[in-house]
């Protein structure tokens, strides 16, 4: 009981605090007049003591306090929350005209005082006199889209108000059902713990994620499109627009085969919680992130086929939609062909794999030519090792 005292005085919080040492209080009290009532010879005034006594320390004794104050902490910590989202809901509120006191005021027969509100009032017909300049200026920038109030002035600011990092990329998200993105643009940054991505839409919004909860760059591949229907803010001019169109998914066009009519498709990439962006966004991706590219939703997924296949369709996808250069992908396919030469167990698993790519157009001639003599020179140094062992 003693350590259960001094660790909520050294602990606890302030209310937790005065709640015990109100009980003492009660305790040292029931026993002084526990002894005053034993000298005096005060039955009744014993009986009260005894049980004001009992009724103490049992509290103390019964009562976790640590769990009180954390519980009480919940408490608060919820009425805040509901508090905050009041006030949210009433600012919304007033921004969007809703029917609150005030909003239907010029509906009564005593007009509001214009000098009061900032308004113009209504002629007796009950049209409401507004700034044409104004209303038009407004109805220009709603058809040019959310992206419209966003000049370079204002992306300026918004980084600013967000502490948005130098490092900092462009990224355009194609969708992301968890958090409600659709076909945004947004700045990805990072730190030591976690991924930063600020969303230009109607109002900006900073999003985050733990960098080494998701290691991996997913993508879907063949996803189907409507290009007709799609990304419409960036189709009206206006600076994000100019600045993010560089960033418009690349669109691959086919027919269909059951119906014969024109299908376009995209590749998606996906970052963190599945944060699907488009795939021009992908190098500014890797510029900030560390991730391991995976295949979701592919054929290639089943045993069949074996990792060396699948890096190099995979890197291959990444030529395709400019991800890398031709430079890049030769390079990429040489050094997974030499992994391939280096760590087979054998020789019939070497050409196994070799011609698995080959036969699926992966890898031209030359290209098994060049795995087959590493593959050589390497089972020569393991058996030059074996020998200078010996």
């Amino acid at each position: 009981m003693n350590n259960k005292i001094i660790n909520t005085f050294r602990h606890g919080d302030p209310k937790t605090k005065t709640v015990l040492a109100v009980m003492l209080a009660g305790l040292a009290v029931g026993a002084v007049l526990l002894i005053v009532s034993v000298v005096a010879g005060v039955p009744t005034l014993t009986f009260i003591s005894i049980v004001l006594l009992i009724l103490d320390a049992a509290y103390i004794i019964g009562t976790d306090f640590n769990k009180e104050a954390i519980e009480r902490e919940k408490k608060e910590k919820l009425r805040a929350a509901k508090k905050a989202r009041r006030e949210q809901e009433k600012r919304e509120r007033k921004e969007n005209g809703d029917d609150e006191p005030g909003a239907l005021e010029w509906i009564s027969s005593d007009k509001p005082d214009k000098k009061k509100n900032g308004e113009e009032d209504p002629d007796e017909n009950g049209i409401d006199l507004k700034d044409p300049k104004k209303e038009q200026k407004e109805k220009e920038q709603k058809d040019k889209g959310r992206l419209a109030k966003y000049d370079e002035a204002a992306v300026n600011k918004v980084l600013v108000q967000y502490k948005v990092r130098q490092e900092h990329v462009m990224i355009l998200i194609d969708s992301c059902v968890r958090e409600k993105i659709k076909e945004t643009p947004g700045f990805l940054w990072k730190d030591k713990t976690y991924a930063y991505i600020l969303l230009l839409e109607e109002e900006p919004r900073m999003i985050k994620f733990p960098i080494y909860d998701f290691p991996e760059l997913k993508v879907r591949q063949g996803v189907s499109s409507r290009p007709s229907e799609e990304y419409d803010d960036f189709k009206n001019d206006s600076y994000v627009a100019r600045l993010f169109t560089p960033l418009l998914p690349n669109y691959s066009s086919g027919e269909d085969p059951r119906t014969h009519r024109s299908v376009y498709r995209k590749n998606l990439y996906g970052i963190g919680p599945d944060i699907w962006c488009t795939s021009r966004s992908v190098k500014n991706i890797l510029n900030v992130l560390s991730l391991n590219v995976i295949l979701t939703d592919s054929r290639l997924n089943s045993d069949t086929y074996g990792k060396y296949f699948k890096d190099v369709y995979t890197s291959r996808l990444l030529f395709r939609d400019a991800i890398f250069s031709a430079a890049e992908y030769k390079d990429e396919v040489l050094t997974i062909l030499t992994d391939l030469a280096r760590n087979s167990d054998n020789d019939g698993e070497f050409v196994e794999n070799i011609s698995q790519l080959q036969m699926n157009g992966l890898i031209p001639q030359e290209y098994v030519d060049y795995a087959t003599q590493k593959r050589k020179f390497y089972r020569e140094a393991e058996k030059q090792g074996r020998k200078k062992r010996r």
